[in-house]
C-alpha cells in the first residue's frame, strides 16, 4: 500500500448526545453510537466536549429553541491541551482520570485502575483544588 488517509487527524469527532453535555466535560459511549457524560472512573472516556450540546425536544427540527446554540450533536476532541474543570489538586505531569460529573481528578495509583486514565495535568502551576479551571492534556500520547 503506497500511502493511506486518516478518517481523522486527532479530532474532533461529532457525536449525537444522548443528555445534556457542557463544553469541556469529558464524555463516553452510550447506547447507539451516542455519547454521554463520562462517569467516575470511566474506562471508555472518548475525550472532551469541545461546547455545549443537548437533546432535541422535538423530531421535526423546527420546534427545537436555540439549536443553533445547543445542538444535539458535540465535538469530541482528544489528543489536545485543553482547559477543564478539576475536581482536586492536581500537580504538574500527574495523571488524571474521570469523575462522577465529567471533570477531572487526579489519579490515584491503587484506587483507579490504570486503564482509567484519561490524561495528564499541564498546568504550570498545578492546581489548587476543586472548582479550578486549568489546562489537561487529554487522549493519547500523554
Amino acid at each position: 500500500m503506497p500511502g493511506l488517509v486518516p478518517y481523522v487527524r486527532q479530532g474532533p469527532v461529532s457525536y449525537q448526545v444522548v443528555s445534556t453535555v457542557l463544553g469541556g466535560q469529558l464524555v463516553q459511549p452510550d447506547t447507539g453510537g451516542a455519547v454521554k457524560t463520562a462517569l467516575a472512573n470511566s474506562v471508555t472516556v472518548l475525550g472532551v466536549a469541545l461546547h455545549d450540546a443537548g437533546v432535541r425536544t422535538s423530531q421535526d427540527g423546527q420546534t427545537v429553541a436555540n439549536l443553533a446554540q445547543n445542538p444535539d450533536y458535540l465535538a469530541v476532541g482528544y489528543g489536545l491541551d485543553v482547559r477543564v474543570t478539576y475536581n482536586t489538586a492536581a500537580a504538574l505531569g500527574q495523571l488524571l482520570a474521570a469523575d462522577a460529573t465529567g471533570q477531572v481528578k487526579a489519579y490515584t495509583a491503587g484506587t483507579t485502575t490504570y486503564d482509567a486514565i484519561v490524561g495528564r495535568c499541564t498546568e504550570p502551576l498545578g492546581v489548587a483544588g476543586a472548582g479550578t479551571v486549568a489546562r489537561a492534556r487529554i487522549g493519547p500520547n500523554l
